[in-house]
């Protein structure tokens, strides 16, 4: 197998539980957009075929909405997200049961359930118990690496690894492995593509190309995510403030209330429960306000973390082809620094204040005129 080097990392180092589509199912056969946002080829299927050809739609994502343009090739001109693909491929092998021989379909037409699976770049196949005794029999694959499925466990360990070292991402023309990248068509390519359709461009070894790029990318991955980050734990310390300053500015007047209804004594009871209750109501109403500005501020936060989570994971856990494939397909340097750019402070703010006029309230309260609490614009 191909030594992925210091870009590869193993498996049980990702959250498989964060491969999931904006539909909430787990990806299939997912699809990345130019927002950098992912769906599965259904989801992105279901939404073209709602357009008429050449139209534009927009991202699905929540807080996100960037409008593109619908290819003419509808799902072909919309690149495949090989990094989520290929780990959607491994969490595959550990959910399901029931994998087909690979042997006994190809060559009996027969459907035999498999108990192993070999790892080896020219097999990569699921065997039965009966070919797996005679893939050990054989001398060109005695040696090969076989796993039980049995093996499989809610981790993964050692079969998911293995899964994963046994993935490359192929050219999209030919199928075939990436053999170098045309920096002037910025394109992944096979030998034979390089020959036929990209004569006199410059060409570059993948992984002395990834020395180069990988760096800057990796760093602004990195700070994009970091950002996003600290926008997420901004939300909840300044939503909690915002509660605390509607309970202080309750608390406040209910202070006062207590002091006008000393001063008042029995005359003032009543009405003091009613202004205490309408101070609840007043802070009831900011609370679902703040709660409308905390919902906001949590939606553009994840409209950023799911492209950042995105970039981040592929620069921590995928391999050198799959962040080259990515690069090529879109300049992720620019469009991370941009969306970077975008964030916006979090701001969550209380823009009312609770009042009492204590004064006001004693000319009032032998006349039966409503109670002197109120709410003003901050």
């Amino acid at each position: 197998m191909e030594d992925r080097g210091e870009y590869f990392r193993k498996y049980g180092d990702v959250d498989i539980d964060s491969l999931k589509c904006n539909c909430g199912q787990e990806f299939r056969e997912p699809r990345i957009l130019r927002c950098l946002h992912s769906l599965c080829k259904n989801c992105l299927d279901d939404l073209t075929n709602r357009l008429e050809r050449d139209d534009r739609y927009k991202c699905p994502y929540p807080k996100c909405q960037q409008e593109m343009t619908w290819d003419t090739n509808r799902l072909n001109g919309i690149p495949k997200n090989d990094f989520y693909d290929k780990l959607a491929d491994v969490k595959g092998d550990q959910l399901k049961s029931g994998k087909m021989c690979g042997i006994c379909l190809v060559l009996d037409n027969k459907r035999t359930e498999a108990v192993a699976r070999c790892f080896e770049d020219e097999c990569d196949l699921y065997l039965c118990q009966d070919d797996w005794d005679d893939h050990k029999k054989q001398s060109a694959s005695k040696d090969h690496e076989v796993l039980k499925l049995e093996t499989i466990t809610n981790k993964l360990n050692i079969y998911g690894d293995k899964l994963r070292e046994s993935q490359c991402v192929k050219c999209r023309k030919d199928n075939e492995k990436i053999e170098a990248v045309c920096t002037d068509c910025s394109e992944l390519v096979c030998k034979e593509c390089s020959k036929k359709g990209h004569r006199r461009h410059t060409m570059e070894n993948p992984k002395e190309y990834l020395k180069k790029v990988y760096p800057e990318s990796k760093q602004v991955a990195e700070e994009y995510f970091k950002a996003v980050k600290e926008q997420g734990d901004l939300i909840p310390l300044q939503r909690d403030n915002a509660y605390g300053q509607i309970q202080e500015a309750g608390t406040k007047a209910k202070s006062q209330v207590a002091k006008w209804r000393q001063d008042m004594m029995n005359l003032v009871d009543e009405k003091a429960k009613d202004m205490e209750a309408k101070i609840d109501e007043y802070a009831a109403d900011m609370n679902e306000e703040v709660n409308q500005q905390v919902t906001e501020e949590e939606q553009m936060h994840n409209f950023h973390k799911t492209k950042a989570e995105f970039l981040y994971n592929l620069h921590q856990y995928g391999h050198p082809d799959e962040i080259l494939q990515i690069k090529a397909d879109f300049d992720t340097i620019k469009i991370a620094k941009e969306q970077k750019q975008t964030m916006k402070p979090v701001k969550i703010m209380v823009s009312q204040e609770i009042t009492f006029n204590g004064d006001e309230a004693k000319e009032v309260v032998s006349t039966g005129a409503s109670v002197q609490v109120s709410t003003k614009i901050m």
